[in-house]
């Protein structure tokens, strides 16, 4: 049970955290500090049944793994700093590969970005390492939270009883607290309990990903990919994009689409641009593990009712990115009306958190859903695909303000260091379009001349 021991304070407030991932360490950690400073007690326990200590499948997280710079600067202002027993590999470009050709994006200067193991990786990884949801959570327990090893199955909500949250277990055990934070993410069936309970949740829409990690000797991992991600736009549809993220050790294979099934891995290895990048190298038959993770596109409709919030991306999330940093979002907002409010009515909560969350991410993520349905359509036709690289790479003497902006575009849309809406607005630059309607142009008259100078050769 969840009830106040012998040397608690009975003014705790008893708080119930399903989830031990980001989004449920960053609330708890955010929860702890704020009831500190307003003097408020409070007691934190975490369901989570995986360990993020231990290697392999049941206790990875199903993510990418990569910590961009804009995720490290909010840690820090919460006072998180990321220990080097973290790290994997430090990321000092974006390597973009199209069907209209290459294009390399260096870091910007003093911009940090890391690769780590959200679980400890498909095989245990060398002694003193942590994974990242490990570090997150022994912040959180180094600040009073508690943590129980097991699944729940079932959540009740009784307003008005002096125990008013009943948490059931796999095993048929309850345990009683004053309120509940929904931190479980989309790939967990848990949602479906708080959508029973109806105050108008409801589970976000989401679209399909097929995630594999490769082994990869560090020799090899540093010949192939350096310090780099590479981000292969090849217009294999159902693939959206596919990402290619090294780790000490291995390499993720991310696949982003929609009902991506496994065959579509195999496709997408046997790509003649993906077998060049990858020099041969790279066998199937070196895959550790392999997932097919959900990714959310729509917010979980209300997020607040009585003795219960939701956050993280079964809440509301960046479309397509940074849910890392979206899952603290919410879970720093969500602690700041807890430790103010206490299990305040509903309609408070709703207002409180709520409303201010999606306000946060609801032009954002429309800017974003067109900012893709543009790039999508670019890159399924080569020639607007050579033309947008052309500009980025500075060809056709095109080296100045079209170049630099469309090198800003593309950095942000694809590592998330600002806001979609600003990007959207960028793209409007009318300097800019005009370049591209001058480098589409050449780049067509230039195919058409060579096809004809081939013909005329060929005679």
């Amino acid at each position: 049970m969840l009830s106040p021991g012998p040397e608690s304070s009975p003014a705790a407030l008893r708080v119930a955290v399903i989830g031990g991932g980001p989004s449920g360490t960053f609330f708890t950690y955010c929860l702890q500090e704020q009831c500190r400073k307003l003097n408020r007690p409070v007691e934190v326990t975490i369901f989570e049944p995986k360990t993020f200590e231990m290697g392999g499948a049941f206790h990875c997280n199903y993510c990418q793994g990569v910590i961009s710079a804009g995720l490290l600067r909010a840690m820090e202002n919460i006072g998180l700093v990321i220990p080097d027993q973290v790290i994997q590999a430090q990321i000092k470009s974006y390597h973009l590969i199209a069907l209209g050709g290459e294009l390399v994006l260096p870091a910007p200067e003093n911009q940090h970005i890391y690769t780590v193991f959200r679980g400890h990786g498909p095989v245990p990884q060398r002694a003193g390492s942590i994974s990242f949801d490990q570090f997150l959570l022994d912040k959180a327990l180094e600040g009073g939270a508690r943590k129980q090893s097991v699944q729940v199955r079932e959540v009740e909500i009784a307003p008005g009883d002096p125990n008013p949250v009943r948490l059931t277990d796999h095993l048929q055990r309850t345990y009683l607290s004053d309120f509940v934070v929904g931190a479980y993410g989309v790939n967990s069936k848990i949602g479906l309990q708080f959508e029973k309970l109806s105050f108008g949740y409801r589970p976000p829409a989401t679209n399909s990903a097929l995630q594999a990690e490769f082994r990869c000797s560090e020799a090899d991992r540093l010949r192939l990919f350096g310090e780099e991600i590479k981000i292969f736009l090849l217009g294999l549809y159902p693939i959206r994009f596919a990402v290619i993220t090294p780790k000490r050790g291995h390499l993720t294979v991310s696949l982003i689409g929609e009902k991506l099934k496994s065959g579509h891995l195999d496709d997408f290895m046997e790509h003649p641009l993906v077998r060049k990048h990858l020099a041969g190298d790279l066998q199937l038959s070196a895959m550790r593990c392999s997932c097919a993770p959900l990714i959310p596109i729509t917010d979980g409709g209300e997020l607040a009712g009585e003795h219960c919030l939701i956050i993280g991306d079964a809440a509301v999330s960046r479309y397509y990115k940074n849910g890392i940093e979206s899952a603290l979002s919410s879970a720093e907002l969500a602690a700041e009306v807890l430790s103010r409010h206490g299990a305040a009515p509903a309609a408070l909560l709703r207002r409180c958190y709520t409303e201010r969350l999606k306000a946060r991410f609801r032009l954002d993520n429309y800017m974003g859903r067109l900012l893709f349905r543009m790039h999508d359509q670019i890159n399924r036709l080569p020639t607007l695909s050579r033309a947008q690289l052309a500009i980025a790479r500075g060809d056709f003497g095109l080296t100045g303000h079209s170049s630099r902006s469309l090198r800003w575009i593309l950095w942000n849309m694809f590592t998330g260091d600002t806001s979609y809406r600003k990007i959207f607005l960028r793209s409007l630059d009318p300097v800019l379009l005009c370049g591209i309607v001058f480098s589409t142009l050449k780049t067509y008259l230039s195919g058409k001349l060579r096809k004809l100078f081939s013909a005329e050769q060929a005679r």
